[in-house]
């Protein structure tokens, strides 16, 4: 990044502290690359977030090898809307906004074998803020209005297999693209009483590009335990200009291990937790050659729910799930303190099926109340903090 581009995100960005914020969707994704996304369906965010390691169907994207044993071909997306509130330097704001964090494709190729195709969610760059304030040019006080949009973030696309090495033990891989782009507009407008300062406006646009490829163990010790773990690498992320204000960067991609374990307590009542570590390497900053923009540091999240399956009549029942889940956030400035979010969960679901692991229909919908904090400065102590409701709600469909 050159130093005008940090010249400018340094006015624009981190100068909403002493000014008064305006609807975004999260200002947590104005550093680094962005808010981390989890790719995780409507179940496994009332159940901690993780989404590994969970007994029954599990459509998520953390491990390729969950879907193996599904015998019929089927689809699943889900959506996820947010809502809350931003508090900055005593100045209170708006965020919403929606997402498609989870889409996937499943084509079983034998008893043993299914292929998938997957789309999710890896980081979220999507954001709006307005800033109002006084800067002096030329010894004029002058009031100023500063736009910040941003619009992009980084996902995933990628090929999968699942295959049933044994009645209680399954291996997977999925290989494909991180891909995405950004696209950030900034205006500083004078006062209209202000002639002679006319307003002007920059923007910035970025392409993103990295293979990535994911192995992933599914395994029942015991009837009523299942245990999994997964790993992710992927290459170093190609961020390529798209004008001449924006210039290129090499960005060091993390390792990623998740883990998780459930088990019935009972007949009907089911418990899960699991964590995910994601491992910076490298000097610790975002892009290479650029040690003033951000630092990227190693990170964990961590959760765990529970699911009780007792309610529904016939071949379908409705369970109901309580979860927790906190997590770091991996990207802060240099001279800040880094971020951290917490959330509490429940989830309602639907399924139409005579076996909960190979069902032919399911509707989950889960609400999360949540909070993130951090980015405490000199310039700013108190920081950013945003208090926010999100609700995921996931359909897969499968044939007879």
């Amino acid at each position: 990044m050159n130093k005008r581009t940090r010249w400018t995100f340094a006015l624009l960005l981190l100068g909403f502290a002493a000014s008064s914020a305006a609807e975004a969707q999260s200002l947590f994704a104005t550093r680094g690359l962005g808010m981390p996304v989890a790719a995780v369906d409507a179940r496994g965010r009332a159940l901690g977030g993780v989404g590994i390691g969970i007994a029954g169907l599990s459509t998520s994207l953390i491990n390729p090898a969950d879907v193996a044993g599904i015998s019929r071909s089927g689809v699943t997306a889900a959506l996820q809307p947010t809502s809350g509130s931003i508090d900055v330097d005593g100045e209170q704001g708006d965020l919403g906004g929606a997402r498609f964090p989870l889409a996937r494709v499943l084509f079983p190729l034998s008893s043993r074998l299914v292929a998938t195709i997957g789309y999710g969610g890896v980081l979220e760059q999507s954001f709006g803020v307005r800033s109002e304030g006084v800067e002096v040019i030329g010894g004029d006080t002058v009031a100023v209005t500063d736009e910040v949009e941003s619009n992009g973030g980084l996902a995933e696309v990628g090929l999968g297999f699942a295959w049933l090495a044994r009645p209680n033990l399954a291996l997977g891989v999925s290989a494909g693209l991180y891909a995405g782009n950004q696209r950030r507009t900034a205006v500083r407008m004078f006062a209209d009483t202000l002639s002679d300062f006319d307003p002007f406006r920059e923007e910035f646009v970025w392409d993103y590009r990295a293979p990535f490829l994911r192995l992933g163990v599914r395994w029942d010790p015991a009837a009523l335990v299942r245990l999994g773990a997964s790993v992710t690498f992927a290459d170093d992320l190609d961020v390529e200009g798209g004008n001449d204000r924006s210039p290129n960067a090499i960005a060091p991609l993390p390792l990623r291990v998740a883990f998780g374990a459930s088990g019935f307590l009972s007949p009907e009542l089911l418990l899960s937790v699991g964590a995910e570590r994601v491992l910076q390497g490298g000097d610790g900053n975002v892009f290479e050659g650029d040690a003033a923009s951000a630092i990227a540091r190693d990170t964990w999240r961590v959760g765990g729910g529970v699911e009780f399956g007792g309610l529904g009549s016939g071949a379908s029942t409705w369970p109901l799930r309580l979860g927790a889940s906190w997590a770091q956030f991996p990207y802060h400035g240099v001279d800040e303190s880094p971020v951290t979010e917490w959330n509490a969960a429940a989830g309602i679901g639907f399924r139409l099926a005579g076996d909960p692991s190979d069902p032919l229909a399911v509707l989950d919908a889960t609400i999360e109340r949540g909070g993130r904090k951090g980015l405490e400065s000199t310039r700013n102590p108190s920081g950013l903090q945003e208090r926010y409701w999100r609700m995921t709600i996931s359909l897969s469909l499968f044939g007879r």
